[in-house]
């Protein structure tokens, strides 16, 4: 039959849809379509699946946009007849079950990645899928498919072995047939393919190494089916250079060469908005000291830019300080490099770091792949020299949400790209202080813009009054609160907490020992206290995530005036810099015990070693 229709047309008859059933063939006429993906699938007992072909054909369409057409072809089969191995014949069912159900729920897993995550690099498809959410939801519907399959199977074994057993009498044929299926023990290896098909181990294991699966077999096409030369000649011909290029590497994306002057990259299948985005944010490199001023070319058949050569060394060490700013600048001009690694950064002779890989690693802003990008760049700076492939291994393991212990404490960076605000920092910590002792009304003294105000009063149910020196701005910005007022002795006694939030660091000590007394009149007995002061003891820190020393004390033990530059406000203040022994004395000597001592938590920004911004005293009245 297959054989009476024709076997070539003349133009196609096929409807354009996602090929989602299995073909006995795949034929492929777009040889650019066997660059991307392998011919892959799911490894159970060291044996892949069957449908691989289906997968490829899935990732290609579903993942990759492109266009598969389903088609009916003439084909004549001439196998050899071979005996009846039921034992083969399980096994073959058994894979092809795996791999029917592994196509249907990847095809749903990948869809509904697509939907929720608006992915921008299939590899952002793929690292998804080892995350718990998705493949939660894959596995439940590949268990799904395949124990569906696996009952069906095996209702219909059972009842063609049932039917050849009652027909036996009267049929030779059927008494051969039920003799070839009677050995029903043979069901148990089939059994143990199913259920292994099912562990975790054997599902996630694939996925881990999916991306890289992909990228290598890419990468190794790429090798064998690009010509260098051709590149070569087009580069030289379009800048008409005297001097022949030399190569300097190549990998999946593209082919890199120079004439010891500049640096060209022609780029193998870059795609048209992954293109627009590079020329794009190109715009703005030249800003960054990391990064090159590139010059994008295009005609018919090539993608291609230019930027300066420079004699250089493998990358040796990086600083927290180079990190930060680069990390910063890729956040401010709103994308990511996502593949920061020491094989993309050189050493100039001039001793500055410089990135070399431009092309698809420059992706939109998105705050998922930010984190992922500070996470590696905290490896980098732990390991600047480590070879490529362990450095590999462990950021395909950061990419699918694991943290290797080669970047425990990879925070401390993200607090220096992203310092948090004096809020996060210090008031949130005060205001939990505050609700542990559940006062019935508050005195904030020197409450500035009434904002830990306004969190005490959201966040318990105590009465907040408020006090300040500037009087427009209590005005202005408290006008919801009760007012304090230090002479009126209406107020001695009344309180059961008072707050002095980064007051008296920035006062001298006359008015400090004033401030001091009237909270000593306003406080009932056994009223607390709660104090915040800038760090004296980490005011050698020139750099935290809320500030910026212009100068530091020259002795810790002695008291002085420096200045420093509040990080996000940009605002310069002054500080009165006393020793801790300073504020236990005069604590001691205006009636407080001190309760606890808190210095809250931060980093010193060249060092990413801890440091404190803020110091808390917790006291009690004792008059």
């Amino acid at each position: 039959k297959s054989l009476s229709r024709p076997s070539l047309q003349k133009e196609v008859k096929a409807i354009n849809k996602t090929i989602t059933r299995r073909g006995a063939n795949t034929i492929v006429f777009n040889r650019e379509l066997l660059q991307y993906y392998p011919v892959i699938n799911l490894e159970v007992n060291n044996k892949h699946a069957r449908r691989g072909d289906l997968v490829w054909a899935l990732l290609n369409q579903v993942v990759s946009g492109r266009t598969i057409f389903e088609h009916t072809f003439s084909l004549e089969h001439n196998r050899p007849v071979a005996e009846f191995d039921l034992r083969k014949e399980l096994d073959k069912a058994a894979y092809d079950i795996i791999g029917y159900a592994f196509a249907k729920a990847i095809l749903k897993s990948i869809e509904t990645i697509k939907r929720e995550t608006e992915p921008h690099r299939p590899k952002d498809i793929f690292e998804k899928l080892i995350q718990d959410d998705f493949y939660n939801r894959f596995f439940d519907a590949y268990s799904y498919f395949l124990n569906r399959r696996k009952a069906r199977f095996l209702m219909n074994f059972y009842r063609i072995s049932g039917l050849t057993n009652l027909l036996a009498e009267h049929r030779a044929t059927a008494k051969i047939i039920h003799t070839q299926l009677a050995d029903e023990s043979q069901l148990v290896a089939f059994e143990e393919t199913m259920t292994e098909a099912l562990q975790e181990e054997t599902l996630k294991s694939f996925f881990r190494e999916l991306t890289t699966a992909i990228w290598s077999y890419s990468k190794s096409i790429t090798d064998v089916s690009e010509d260098d030369e051709k590149y070569r000649k087009h580069l030289e011909q379009f800048f008409n250079l005297k001097k022949k290029l030399r190569k300097l590497g190549s990998g999946a994306e593209g082919i890199v060469f120079t004439d010891d002057n500049s640096v060209f990259k022609c780029y193998f299948n870059i795609l048209d908005n992954e293109w627009e985005f590079l020329k794009s944010k190109s715009e703005s490199f030249s800003k960054s000291a990391f990064l090159e001023k590139i010059e994008c070319f295009e005609t018919d058949d090539f993608r291609f830019i230019r930027y300066p050569y420079h004699h250089f060394l493998p990358l040796q060490n990086i600083t927290v300080s180079q990190l930060t700013t680069f990390l910063k600048f890729c956040k401010q001009n709103d994308f990511v490099f996502t593949n920061i690694k020491p094989s993309n950064f050189i050493q100039t002779s001039s001793g500055d770091i410089k990135l070399i890989d431009y092309g698809k690693s420059f992706e939109p802003f998105n705050q998922e792949k930010f984190i992922n990008t500070i996470k590696r760049a905290f490896l980098l700076y732990k390991n600047p020299t480590m070879k490529s492939e362990n450095f590999q291994k462990l950021t395909a393991r950061i990419n699918v949400g694991d943290e290797p212990t080669e970047i425990n404490g990879w925070e401390k960076l993200l607090k220096a790209v992203e310092p948090r605000k004096k809020e996060e920092i210090l008031d949130a910590e005060i205001v939990s202080i505050i609700k542990m002792f559940n006062p019935e009304k508050v005195l904030d003294y020197g409450s500035g813009k009434c904002k830990t105000a306004k969190q005490i009063g959201e966040e318990t149910t105590a009465k907040v009054f408020v006090y300040d020196i500037n009087e427009s701005v209590l005005i202005a910005r408290c006008g919801d609160f009760h007012r304090y007022f230090p002479n009126d002795s209406t107020f001695d006694k009344t309180f059961d907490l008072a707050l002095l939030n980064l007051v008296l660091c920035e006062v001298d000590n006359e008015t400090l020992n004033s401030i001091l007394s009237n909270i000593n009149k306003a406080l009932k007995k056994n009223g607390k206290l709660i104090v915040s002061v800038c760090n004296p003891d980490f005011a050698h820190v020139q750099k935290t995530e809320f500030q910026n020393r212009n100068s530091i004390p020259h002795s810790n033990a002695e008291e002085e005036i420096i200045t420093k530059t509040c990080i996000y406000t940009g605002n310069k203040k002054v500080e009165y810099h006393r020793p801790t022994e300073n504020y236990l004395r005069l604590f001691k000597q205006k009636g407080f015990k001190v309760i606890k001592i808190i210095d809250t938590e931060g980093v010193n920004l060249e060092t990413l070693e801890p440091a404190s911004d803020f110091k808390i005293f917790v006291l009690t009245n004792e008059k």
